[in-house]
């Protein structure tokens, strides 16, 4: 295997920033413009600001908590210096925040798609298929660096796993909380803030 930490580290940097721009290009090429269609393009950029200001939140309170917290000895056993256990603390609080943050989007993600869904197949179903395919390289973001940080492939695929199902969730929401608010608004400041 012949591998460093630093080897592991820049291929999963790698891979983080080609998920970050996949998720970005699809963002702002598909999702805000069709958004931005169902209202002025005011309230959508609005929307869009919120879903980056929650997610930017997020990041900051989950990086505050790993700041505070004593270097864990989670790392390999010829791993006992202080910088290799702060980096692997520091790739799991990214696993961390791309889990939370994914799992908020993923969240709106099932309202958009049971929306979608009310307005007919022939919008809900090429929204589902797009989303699904969007939600491979959101696994990725979540899984590669928990699994760096802890070598616990359970505990990646479990934490991608939840991140996945909460999306569900999002569709069980709308008939439960939402079905006498449906407007063509709603779904395009939903969609607005999942492109943030």
């Amino acid at each position: 295997r012949g591998r460093t930490d630093l080897d592991l580290l820049r291929n999963m940097s790698l891979w983080q920033a080609a998920v970050a721009g996949i998720l970005l290009f699809w963002s702002c090429s598909d999702i805000l413009p069709e958004a931005a269609a169902g209202v002025t393009l005011l309230p959508a950029v609005g929307a869009f600001l919120c879903g980056v200001t929650s997610m930017w939140f997020v990041s900051r309170r989950v990086w505050a908590r790993v700041r505070r917290a004593p270097p864990s000895q989670s790392g390999a056993e010829d791993e006992t210096s202080p910088r290799a256990t702060t980096t692997r603390d520091e790739v799991l609080a990214c696993g961390l925040v791309c889990f939370l943050c994914i799992a908020m989007h993923n969240f709106l993600e099932g309202i958009a798609i049971c929306l979608a869904s009310y307005e007919g197949l022939e919008k809900g179903l090429p929204l589902s298929v797009a989303i699904g395919l969007e939600n491979i390289p959101e696994g990725i973001a979540v899984a590669l660096p928990v699994f760096y940080a802890t070598s616990d492939i359970p505990r990646a695929i479990r934490l991608t796993l939840i991140a996945g199902l909460v999306e569900p969730l999002g569709v069980i929401a709308v008939p439960l909380f939402l079905r006498h608010k449906l407007s063509q608004e709603l779904v395009s400041l939903i969609l607005a803030g999942i492109a943030g």
